[in-house]
């Protein structure tokens, strides 16, 4: 009877540790990464920014390159104004402004900048313009590798105009790609200032040379040496390649009237 208690108790006692015993927690399960933070295949990872400023988009590269010039179409405006800048100093000399309509021509360098006292320079880029009855044509573009000038010039820069007084002149201007106006071209030159100083005008000159520097050619062999066309800024400019001839001919034009064509149509 008391084997038979005992027993009984001992099976009341081990079930009630079974009903107060807590199950232990499973493992947790490895979560698996979502959707919304997995990059699809082949999904480059968004641009990093700096300072919180947000990526570039196309559309904004698109409204930037709108309001932005190109470089060559710029040094090309720049140009025009400063060799109108130079225009108007000639005009507002009487004599040198007669001459200017007489000429087929005038070939504008606004800033020259020479090696060397009492040497050929090299350095300068210019704008020509045709006179062809009465009227006058879009700019042409062109670099120019040397001036003749004299030590009076200076040592650093100065302004230089080339007036073109007959067809022979300016059809230099047309023929090769790199040319040079010197005693091989078959052309006889003249320094303005000398002229005017003598009263002989415009003699028989093909090309007369004017400097707003007081004796810039003195003791100097008149000549331009290693001109050539600036085939980059006339195709930024007028939008398309042209030739020398076609602009000069009206055949490809801006259609407007710029600064230095609204200066010399007072001639």
């Amino acid at each position: 009877m008391y084997m038979h208690r005992a027993v009984v108790l001992t099976i009341s006692l081990a079930a009630c540790v079974a009903c107060n015993r807590q199950p232990e927690p499973a493992p947790a399960a490895p979560a698996e990464p979502s959707a919304a933070n997995t990059p699809a295949p082949n999904q480059a990872a968004p641009a990093a920014t700096a300072n919180n400023k947000p990526a570039e988009t196309p559309q904004t590269k698109t409204a930037e390159a709108a309001n932005t010039k190109p470089a060559t179409e710029q040094e090309a405006t720049q140009l025009i104004d400063k060799a109108a800048g130079t225009l108007h100093k000639m005009l507002a000399q009487p004599k040198l402004k007669q001459l200017l309509g007489k000429s087929a021509g005038v070939f504008i360098v606004p800033t020259y900048v020479r090696a060397g006292a009492g040497v050929g320079g090299r350095g300068g880029e210019g704008v020509l313009l045709g006179h062809n009855h009465g009227k006058w044509s879009d700019p042409v573009f062109y670099d120019i590798g040397g001036i003749s000038v004299g030590a009076q010039f200076g040592a650093e820069a100065g302004e230089i105009a080339m007036l073109l007084m007959g067809e022979q002149a300016i059809g230099a201007f047309k023929g090769d790609n790199q040319f040079s106006l010197n005693a091989g071209s078959k052309l006889t030159f003249a320094d303005y200032s000398a002229k005017a100083q003598t009263g002989t005008g415009k003699g028989s000159a093909d090309v007369i040379f004017w400097s707003n520097t007081e004796g810039a050619f003195a003791g100097a062999t008149l000549s331009a040496t290693n001109l050539s066309w600036d085939d980059e800024e006339n195709k930024a400019y007028y939008g398309k390649r042209a030739t020398a001839q076609d602009i000069l001919s009206g055949q490809i034009s801006d259609n407007k009237q710029g600064p230095l064509q609204q200066a010399l149509s007072s001639l």
